[in-house]
């Protein structure tokens, strides 16, 4: 089930960081809504005004934001309509998205897809994403979230772990030719061979960071 849980590789650190956004525009997310049901706030350092919603639409419309998750056209192809989506949106635009899978096993679900528009990264989008997800997971009865990166993508490492992810296991020669991908991917000057897996435990979940 390969497929793109990869994917959420280059989430949020692997594209260079473009644009920039004034601090001044960081504030408190007071809530936001996911179906019939109102999540908790994500705190400060979101951008005022970004919103968390299901969506529903057609994946074309935000293809756009999973092609920055996901460098392997063929696997993003094979995985796009999969499973449910959230969405970030700033000024009724989709900004971010978070896309979560079954695995096949009872009561567990994997974080496919995770990106933001480049311009907003290091604004707490991705984690009001996971945040939001963590949080509909354990409503629906969920006991465990699966997640996956680039083990050469310092960033998202540390991004995971922060969120309370913990390390589960390392998955060799992930990122090659025969699985779909570019040759010879670098991050941040380090050949991208294997992909690291992480599991968010929601029955004792793990001390976050903020």
């Amino acid at each position: 089930m390969e497929r793109s849980v990869a994917l959420a590789d280059p989430i949020m650190e692997r594209q260079r960081r473009a644009g920039a956004v004034r601090r001044s525009l960081l504030t408190t997310v007071r809530a936001v809504a996911i179906g019939a049901g109102t999540m908790r706030s994500y705190g400060d350092g979101v951008l005022d005004g970004v919103r968390i919603e299901r969506f529903d639409g057609p994946r074309a419309e935000v293809r756009w934001l999973f092609q920055i998750a996901e460098d392997s056209e063929e696997n993003r192809d094979g995985y796009i309509d999969d499973g449910d989506v959230l969405v970030a949106v700033l000024d009724e635009r989709p900004v971010g998205v978070l896309q979560i899978t079954e695995t096949g096993v009872s009561d567990e679900f994997e974080i496919n897809v995770l990106a933001v528009d480049e311009a907003l990264h290091r604004h707490g989008i991705g984690r009001a994403l996971v945040e939001a997800r963590l949080t509909e997971a354990r409503q629906r009865g969920c006991t465990r979230v699966l997640v996956s990166t680039g083990a050469a993508d310092v960033g998202n490492l540390r991004f995971y772990q922060r969120c309370g992810f913990r390390m589960l296991r390392i998955e060799r020669d992930a990122f090659t030719p025969d699985t779909g991908y570019p040759d010879a991917i670098m991050v941040d000057g380090v050949r991208l061979w294997d992909r690291v897996w992480f599991d968010f435990d929601l029955t004792h979940p793990p001390v976050t960071l903020s």
